[in-house]
């Protein structure tokens, strides 16, 4: 089975977060409560909470790229902090 494209899964990250209504405008605090429902949404949250330079969208990517079941996903994490 082919691993999914980087890009692909990042952009069916922001399609996934957007139907739970979470726009771009979103805190790291409303990103942070959806953590691990989905790993591309997972993706998506490391991505967009590393442009968020706050100390806690920088908690919320440790605690992700502690947790994350996934390696791609803590892989984004770490990128992201």
């Amino acid at each position: 089975m082919a691993k999914p494209n980087p890009d692909e899964q990042w952009e069916a990250g922001e399609r996934r977060l957007s139907e739970w209504g979470l726009g771009r405008d979103a805190s790291a605090a409303e990103l942070g409560a959806v953590l691990h429902r989905d790993v591309a949404a997972d993706v998506a949250i490391a991505h967009r909470l590393g442009a968020i330079a706050t100390d806690e969208s920088a908690d919320i990517l440790r605690r992700l790229e502690r947790d994350a079941g996934d390696k791609r996903v803590r892989r984004e994490a770490k990128r992201a902090r």
